[in-house]
């Protein structure tokens, strides 16, 4: 936040969507920005820190396939 409680610019940039799935079934870009109109066309990025450990081999697969397949990127 800045000095005046606005949000920067690069805070503008990047917004949560907290819609809760099952990391090996997320929903699509589009479906995840439906109802963040000013979000339209963005991209969406997926975070897996330090994520990975609770999965088995086979989950594990199975959560980067869905990523690759229903979003932009990871990290």
């Amino acid at each position: 936040m800045s000095a005046h409680g606005k949000p920067s610019q690069k805070e503008q940039e990047h917004q949560l969507c907290a819609t809760k799935c099952g990391c090996d079934n997320a929903p699509t870009a589009d479906a995840l920005l439906k109802n963040m109109p000013d979000m339209k066309g963005k991209k969406v990025m997926r975070l897996f820190s330090l994520a990975f450990h609770h999965f088995d081999d086979d989950l594990a697969g199975k959560v980067l396939e869905n990523t690759i397949e229903t979003s932009d990127g990871f990290w």
